[in-house]
């Protein structure tokens, strides 16, 4: 269905599951009304303000008390 490719595309962009945010329906709307075209809708993931500001997950940096003995 429309809702699950505009989610799992989404999810995936950003990295986190998505919930029914205005901001996907949005999205599933503009899909419709460009007649479904994937290509289109990533596009449009790809510059929404959303995934725009995602920020990538936290990572550890090792430091020396971390870091095993040769």
């Amino acid at each position: 269905t429309t809702n699950c490719l505009v989610n799992r595309l989404t999810s995936y962009a950003i990295g986190r599951q998505v919930k029914r945010d205005p901001w996907v329906r949005e999205l599933e709307a503009a899909f419709a009304a460009k007649g479904y075209v994937v290509p289109e809708l990533m596009r449009a993931i790809a510059l929404h303000d959303v995934f725009v500001r995602a920020t990538p997950p936290a990572t550890q940096t090792a430091d020396a008390s971390t870091q095993p003995a040769n």
